[in-house]
């Protein structure tokens, strides 16, 4: 059920529901409890990231439904989230902008 609980957090921060997320509220409690500096970030190519994971969630939920291995879904997730954690490199939001760069050349 770990991918129902991804799905959700992802669908809430992908359709702009980003304050009712979970994962967000901790984030923000962590922020204010270690006094760590907040940087203000634009917010379209994040709302693509989450709605990629989305898609990666729902992936991983219904292939979790139907017995099927999901573990190289389960490891592109994660290491984009570990990219994303440790070293401050959103894999969506590069697609983003790589994708609005050739769409408007």
């Amino acid at each position: 059920m770990d991918s129902f609980f991804l799905l959700i957090d992802f669908a809430l921060r992908g359709s702009g529901y980003g304050k009712w997320s979970i994962l967000g509220f901790l984030a923000e409690k962590i922020v204010s409890i270690f006094n760590l500096e907040q940087k203000p970030i634009y917010f379209p190519p994040k709302q693509f990231a989450a709605q990629v994971g989305f898609i990666f969630s729902l992936t991983l939920l219904v292939f979790n439904l139907l017995e099927i291995n999901s573990l190289i879904v389960s490891e592109i997730l994660l290491i984009c989230a570990g990219l994303e954690a440790f070293f401050n490199f959103c894999v969506g939001c590069y697609v983003y902008n790589a994708y609005y760069h050739i769409k408007n050349k």
